[in-house]
Order: structure tokens, then sequence, then C-alpha cells
């Protein structure tokens, strides 16, 4: 959570509508270790000041820089991107928001998704190879 937290900050001009975090393995016959690939996906709403963020963000080094500072905030290596065994890749996708009604800035309140002229779909994939240092140890099942 403390990823998603600091990717979508208060008072950004975006709003969080969806988020899904999954991961599975990635195994690959014959290896003493088996990857995985974690996937976030968040759709939501942005408005035109948060349009430059979601830009920067939708590149490597964008994300990876975001990674990079959750790894040293929390201390948790999973979020470094710097390994070669590791591959980040994000996906942002904006649209015009159908239902966006203009109207004066005393008036908007942040949780109308009405307030905002854009919505987003955001997809993050991070892999980990099998000879990465958090692979997970592969066994036979008995």
């Amino acid at each position: 959570m403390e990823a998603t937290a600091r990717l979508f900050p208060a008072k950004s001009g975006l709003l969080i509508k969806a988020f899904n975090h999954t991961a599975k393995p990635d195994s690959a016959p014959g290896q003493a270790k088996t990857g995985f690939i974690k996937e976030w996906v968040i759709s939501g709403f942005v408005r035109d000041e948060a349009l430059e963020y979601l830009n920067a963000l939708n590149s490597r080094e964008g994300i990876s820089s975001h990674f990079s500072e959750i790894a040293k905030v929390t201390g948790n290596l999973a979020y470094d991107p710097a390994p070669n065994t590791r591959t980040l890749v994000i996906n942002v996708k904006t649209q015009e928001n159908p239902v966006f009604r203009q109207m004066p800035m005393e008036d908007i309140i942040d949780s109308d998704e009405s307030t905002y002229p854009f919505s987003f779909n955001l997809v993050i994939t991070q892999r980990f190879e099998a000879t990465d240092t958090l692979a997970i140890p592969a066994s036979k099942a008995p």
C-alpha cells in the first residue's frame, strides 16, 4: 500500500476508483528457483494538472525512479529496479471522461468523478527471473 500511496499522493489531481494487485509464478523447467510476475492494475480519474505526472510515470525511467524511491524509503528490496534479473514495464492510457462537467473551483469535490476531465487505466508489470535473489526455491510435488 505504501507504493500506491506514494504513487498517488493526496490532493494530486488523481482519483483512484479501482486497484488490483496480483503475483503469479513464472516457472521455467529445470530451474532450481521459480521467478514470478507482479502486476498492478489501477484505474481512476485525472485532472489536467496531473496529466504531466502520469506521462512522466509512463516510461521505464519514470516508473523505475518511483520504485527506487519506494525501495529506499521502505527498505523493501522487492521494489529495487536495479538488478538486471528484473524488468519493470508501465502502460498508462488516458481518455476523456464522458460524465465530466465544468464547474467553478469552489464547487469541486475531490470524490466527484464528474469533476475530472479524463479517466485513466494504469498497468505496472514487474518480472523477477528465476536467477533473481528473490526468486522462490522450486520443489517437486510430493
